[in-house]
């Protein structure tokens, strides 16, 4: 007796869609792909050029994404933003943002400065937590205009 495919309608109304979903999927993950080899590029390209200044006010920002900025100023460490909750290594601490008042008269940058443990809170101690001085007057780093990590330095 000779094999014979027929198909029942109810493995039939869900194969369907889900082979569907399953196709758009895969489609989704090849564009993101694509999307995420053009952000290496683009942050592996800009991030070793050398510091230039801040973009202008009215700039197309993305076109400044991952280029290293330079900019003197004096750091704001009474308006310092804490995010809480934040653990390196299993160490609980929080990670630094702190304004710079640029000495061109510009808006204040907000600068990444990173984590420290709680008790390096006060600005005060970590410059003597750390081996080198806190800067006060100017900052070398990575701009991002969204929430993605870049490797940023402060001199």
């Amino acid at each position: 007796m000779p094999f014979s495919f027929r198909p029942t309608l109810w493995p039939t109304l869900f194969t369907v869609p889900a082979l569907a979903v399953l196709v758009a999927l895969g489609t989704w993950q090849l564009h993101r792909l694509e999307w995420k080899q053009d952000l290496i590029d683009k942050l592996q390209t800009r991030s070793v050029a050398a510091p230039t200044a801040p973009p202008a006010a009215g700039a197309d920002l993305d076109a400044f994404e991952f280029h290293r900025v330079r900019v003197s100023g004096r750091f704001r460490h009474d308006r310092e933003l804490y995010l809480i909750g934040r653990a390196l290594s299993g160490t609980p601490g929080l990670h630094i943002l702190t304004p710079l008042v640029p000495d061109d008269g510009t808006p204040p940058i907000l600068i990444d400065r990173g984590w420290v443990p709680f008790e390096g809170r006060e600005p005060s101690t970590r410059a003597v937590r750390s081996t080198a001085p806190l800067p006060s007057t100017a900052s070398s780093g990575c701009r991002r205009t969204r929430d993605i990590s870049c490797p940023t330095t402060t001199r």
